[in-house]
């Protein structure tokens, strides 16, 4: 369809003109059909800790044509949903707070996640309004998620980490993207099953350590444990959810 046409919708990674676009997730539907409860409905934290009302359906947005859907699905979507499924990011079996190497595709797990921040970064939503990459980088990932081509380690680096809780880790988590600032230094953060995923956006001389934690093109991603106290704005959202349950369940016996 001609882009001229005032009709056309506009599939935000191939910039063809369609009659309509694809219902897309800004986060892989993957993740939320995991996180139903028995009545099919997913409870939503907004970024203050409030707790909305449940929903039947993830966040999405009329953005990417069918044909560019197939293309994150089998070109990356598939291969990384199948490490989920298998439990590769499970730490049970490891020590208390003990890092450890899960081995992945080097270009799918890291076309994958980047594929996360920018749709989030060009999706119109309301509730992405404060998250914002600049031009240049959108068109950027715009390119290497079209071509399939990752970009090296140290473009766009991040590192990985579980999320759990008193009684272990869950899979059952998501945290739509946002970023954060300290100074001059500024991270991009979001949640999928389990996994804290932090992105460094400004170039920064990191130490030791967390060069340990980014991945190379072997593939090979050494993911840290943290316990959600640790991590602000979680842990409240954490205990107020918590709190919700109690009272249901007060209410209910």
């Amino acid at each position: 369809m001609p882009l001229d046409d005032p009709s056309a919708e506009v599939c935000a990674l191939c910039l063809l003109g369609f009659n309509k676009l694809s219902r897309s997730h800004i986060v892989p539907d993957f993740h939320f059909r995991r996180m139903k409860d028995e009545e099919d409905r997913l409870l939503l934290i907004s970024s203050t800790g409030r707790l909305e009302k449940p929903i039947q359906t993830a966040l999405f947005e009329r953005l990417l044509c069918g044909k560019c859907e197939a293309h994150f699905n089998e070109g990356f979507e598939n291969d990384v949903h199948r490490l989920f499924e298998t439990g590769a990011f499970n730490p049970s079996g490891v020590g208390m707070l003990q890092d450890f190497n899960v081995q992945t595709d080097y270009a799918t797990f890291r076309l994958y996640m980047l594929s996360i921040l920018w749709r989030a970064s060009v999706a119109n939503r309301p509730d992405f309004s404060d998250f914002r990459l600049d031009a240049e980088c959108e068109e950027f990932l715009r390119r290497c998620l079209l071509c399939l081509t990752p970009p090296p380690p140290a473009v766009l680096p991040f590192a990985v980490f579980t999320i759990e809780f008193d009684g272990g880790w869950t899979h059952e988590w998501v945290a739509m993207p946002q970023i954060a600032k300290a100074g001059k230094f500024q991270n991009a953060t979001f949640i999928v099953g389990g996994l804290l995923v932090s992105f460094i956006l400004s170039p920064v001389r990191a130490n030791e350590e967390i060069v340990s934690l980014l991945m190379d093109y072997d593939g090979k991603q050494r993911i840290r444990r943290l316990h959600v106290n640790h991590i602000n704005g979680l842990a409240s959202a954490v205990e107020f959810l918590k709190s919700r349950y109690d009272d249901e369940s007060k209410g209910q016996s």
